[in-house]
């Protein structure tokens, strides 16, 4: 990266007194500007706690709700090409700027209409709050990825990461403050967090368009990046990057763990309330237990992944067997309140550790010319298989208790298995791979020495 007159104004030169490389203080304030844009998208994940106040002020039927968090989903997944190719496309800041206007429309449509909303509003404001999310999604997880080197890659992500599990908490109980304030008056409720959530999507959409005009230098792939060693695939195509074997693993994992784990994240709570647990009582450890997760996949990922079971597949591996685990423990006869709460706590860790570790992966194996959009593009599994999944989740007349919905986790089970599978055979290979770029790196500086040995000496 060419350094001359951009070290000089880094910071108004504080950055180079300080001995501190070029740009630190742009990256750190991007950085900032990148964790607000995930808490706005923890708004989204934390849609299954308000469920029942947004049905009961609607007079929504539960099966009228979960169609709706469907087209919602539908937005932030199945839309979710669109904020990546903005991104690719249009740059950080007029992304931020079309993200923005769609959430604060979404969110206003069903608050100006009020109860009489129709149903075709209704969907209209949820895809735009879901796509809306999707962009502070993908800026939020992505820019800082492309604007610091790659060796901080997973340092830069667990910062990233860690926020954005934790904004499930903090959100989650921004509402319940919301809730608690209003009483029990379901109309302020509901107005309340829609006034909420425009105020403060709209403070920080200006926020990041100020962060994204200063930091403009350092959100374009540049060459010194596009050439690395550590980043080849930054030079191919779309077409020959969606061919590898790497892409199409990942649109299995997003078809059957992630689609499953936006589904559980919708219907924990009904699995929760059949042992007398809240969501509340749930929120709070999940998130703190989801920004571990996170924590354990990404921050030692910078000093083991060029070791061949260090990458990205070892944690992936980890963190699936993990979230199986959790989901045994609702299979189990007779599960309890005591077996809900452990299958959270691991089915928390788990979600954190494959979520969090998807960004990096995509950074190191997708290259970064299309990054938004091959992330959107994943995403587009989840929307499929989200309803699909939703399918399984009934509960049988007269039935009492989480056994009731046993075929729905035992079905997760089996794709987590598969997956499991697809996962080792991946860490197979690439463990294999690395053994061979070794053994060619051996042989190559054996043949550079021979050749200099063979040189005559013309010295006097």
């Amino acid at each position: 990266m060419p350094a001359d007159n951009n070290v000089s104004s880094d910071g108004f030169s504080l950055g180079r007194a300080l001995g501190l490389p070029p740009y630190t203080f742009r990256r750190l304030l991007l950085l900032l500007s990148c964790i607000l844009a995930v808490f706005q998208y923890g708004m989204i994940l934390t849609n299954g706690g308000r469920e029942s106040d947004f049905d009961a002020y609607f007079g929504l039927r539960q099966s009228q709700g979960d169609a709706l968090y469907s087209v919602m989903n539908f937005g932030a997944c199945g839309l979710g090409f669109i904020p990546g190719l903005c991104y690719d496309k249009l740059g950080f800041v007029l992304s931020t700027v079309i993200g923005t206007l769609m959430f604060d429309v979404g969110v206003a449509v069903p608050l100006l209409l009020g109860k009489k909303t129709p149903l075709l509003g209704q969907d209209f404001g949820n895809i735009c709050f879901g796509c809306a999310s999707s962009f502070f999604n993908t800026l939020g997880q992505f820019a800082p990825l492309v604007a610091f080197p790659t060796k901080h890659v997973g340092k830069v992500s667990t910062v990233i990461q860690v926020s954005l599990s934790l904004s499930i908490t903090l959100q989650s109980q921004a509402y319940f403050a919301l809730r608690s304030a209003s009483g029990n008056n379901v109309e302020k409720r509901v107005h309340f967090f829609q006034i909420y959530a425009i105020g403060i999507t709209t403070l920080t959409g200006i926020f990041m368009c100020v962060i994204g005009l200063v930091c403009r230098s350092i959100l374009k792939p540049n060459e010194e990046e596009t050439g690395s060693t550590e980043a080849p695939q930054a030079t191919r195509s779309l077409w020959a990057t969606l061919l590898t074997y790497e892409f199409a693993y990942f649109v299995i994992l997003f078809f059957i763990p992630i689609g499953f784990s936006f589904s559980f994240l919708n219907v924990e709570t009904r699995i929760a309330s059949e042992v007398d647990l809240t969501a509340n009582d749930l929120a709070t450890p999940f998130g703190i237990l989801n920004a571990l997760g996170r924590v354990c996949v990404n921050a030692p990922l910078d000093y083991t992944r060029h070791h061949p079971l260090g990458g990205v597949f070892t944690y992936l591996l980890l963190s699936l067997a993990t979230f199986t685990v959790g989901m045994v423990f609702l299979v189990l006869p007779s599960p309890g309140r005591t077996y809900v709460q452990i299958a959270n706590v691991f089915v928390g860790l788990g979600y954190g550790g494959i979520l969090g570790i998807i960004p990096p992966a995509l950074r190191l194996y997708m290259g970064i010319d299309y990054l938004g959009f091959i992330f959107g593009i994943l995403y587009i599994g989840v929307a499929i298989s989200e309803p699909l999944w939703g399918l399984l989740f009934f509960k049988p007349h007269s039935c009492s208790g989480v056994g009731c919905y046993r075929l729905y986790n035992l079905s997760c089970i089996g794709g987590l298995a598969l997956t499991l599978d697809l996962t080792v055979a991946m860490l197979f290979l690439h463990v294999r791979a690395s053994r061979q770029s070794r053994v060619r790196e051996v042989l190559l500086n054996d043949v550079q020495t021979d050749e200099l040995g063979a040189q005559p000496n013309n010295s006097r």
